[in-house]
């Protein structure tokens, strides 16, 4: 991500290459995420409230993937954060880390919801 798009919730450049330039591809990859990413996020709360570590990294590096698939950089690096925490057998930490992932994960929701992707998309080498 560029030094201009480092606060956007997504990064298109990335997006693009990732599909190799396939609207249609990004189109799919949206709606499988939007199907899934309440079931994701409840996998890593449950983790979180249940003080499940395994559980914590499972959940949050299937998120992780997810959420990088649609440029989410931002957030897949809080994902990472809270798989990382699992990896090392703890989820002390997490539920303020599982605040900020919400939080960038609605940025990146929002952003697919609205008209600007299709513009970024379209101004994106």
């Amino acid at each position: 991500m560029n030094g201009a798009n480092k606060d956007k919730a997504v990064d298109m450049e990335a997006v693009k290459k990732l599909t190799a330039g396939s609207l249609d591809l990004v189109r799919s990859i949206i709606s499988l995420y939007t199907d899934e990413v309440i079931i994701q996020l409840k996998d890593i709360e449950n983790s979180i409230v249940g003080n499940d570590p395994v559980g914590l990294d499972n959940a949050a590096h299937k998120f992780k993937s997810s959420i990088a698939s649609l440029g989410g950089i931002i957030a897949s690096d809080i994902a990472k954060q809270l798989e990382m925490l699992g990896k090392s057998g703890s989820t002390e930490g997490a539920p303020e880390l599982f605040k900020d992932l919400k939080k960038e994960e609605h940025r990146v929701s929002a952003y697919f919801k609205s008209s600007e992707w299709l513009i970024d998309w379209e101004n994106t080498v």
